[in-house]
């Protein structure tokens, strides 16, 4: 297979590309391998796992190459290449069905290399715990807050909060829904709940009264276009709401007494 037209840099999404803790399990391995990307975590990782007494403290344990080709691997019992990009593998059909490449993507909250890492500690001997959708995103939202530089490290973390209290978080009412209880000092960080009410807010007048292109390229996620399109606000409410937050964003209010002012407008 010819991937030199590949105009992407970094690791590109092919489906063909695994994501590294799909190692975890994995079965039934190719010969070859050639893992795509720059994070020095899951490349070291990935040789512990797929090279007989790698010592990943002397050298990430794969070979490093400017292009993979058919050349490196023809003659070798097993090999592992290491390229920065998905336009440096130039295999042929018969090589390639030989080789697997798997992506060191990030791993990020969400991803399918987090929900991999997630799904596999459920599985560990002693745990067996079968996990839902939202558990998921629950365990991999609390691994996403660390820098981890080891991922068998971030698999035990992963083992440990699954047998743990999966409850997800409360989820914080707005002041549309209750003027009394949207906003408790005692137990919520009165700073970040603004901050977040007053994103909901740009968000919900972005959604309504701006074209579906602006709507995109604020960002908003699908799932809270829909939540924020089955609202039906007080417009000045809205406005009025907004003008607040930006003037404590401005220091003209403190926090307390700029969420009293957001409590009497709803």
């Amino acid at each position: 297979m010819d991937m030199a037209n590949d105009s992407k840099r970094g690791t590109g999404r092919s489906p063909d590309f695994i994501p590294v803790p799909f190692v975890f399990s994995r079965k039934n391995l190719t010969p070859y391998h050639i893992v795509v990307g720059d994070d020095p975590v899951q490349i070291r990782f990935l040789a512990q796992c797929l090279i007989p007494n790698c010592d990943p403290l002397e050298n990430s344990g794969a070979q490093k190459v400017d292009r993979a080709t058919d050349d490196l691997l023809v003659g070798r019992e097993s090999a592992l290449l290491h390229v920065y990009a998905a336009h440096r593998i130039d295999l042929s059909p018969e090589m390639r069905s030989k080789t697997t490449i798997w992506a060191a993507d990030p791993i990020v909250k969400g991803s399918a290399a987090m929900n991999a890492i997630v799904k596999f500690a459920a599985t560990l001997p002693g745990l067996e715990k079968k996990l839902t959708k939202d558990e998921v995103e629950l365990v991999g939202a609390k691994l996403a807050k660390t820098r981890w530089s080891d991922l068998r490290a971030m698999l035990w973390e992963a083992a440990s909060i699954i047998n743990g209290d999966l409850t997800p978080p409360k989820r914080w009412l707005d002041p549309w829904e209750s003027p009394i209880d949207w906003l408790d000092p005692k137990t919520m960080n009165v700073k970040q709940r603004l901050h977040t009410l007053y994103g909901t807010l740009i968000a919900y007048t972005y959604v309504h009264y701006f074209n579906p292109e602006a709507v995109k390229k604020l960002g908003i996620k699908p799932s809270k276009e829909k939540k924020l399109k089955s609202l039906n606000l007080d417009p000045t409410k809205v406005y009025k709401t907004i003008t607040l937050l930006s003037q404590w964003k401005q220091g003209v209010w403190n926090d307390i007494i700029c969420a009293g002012l957001i409590a009497a407008t709803w």
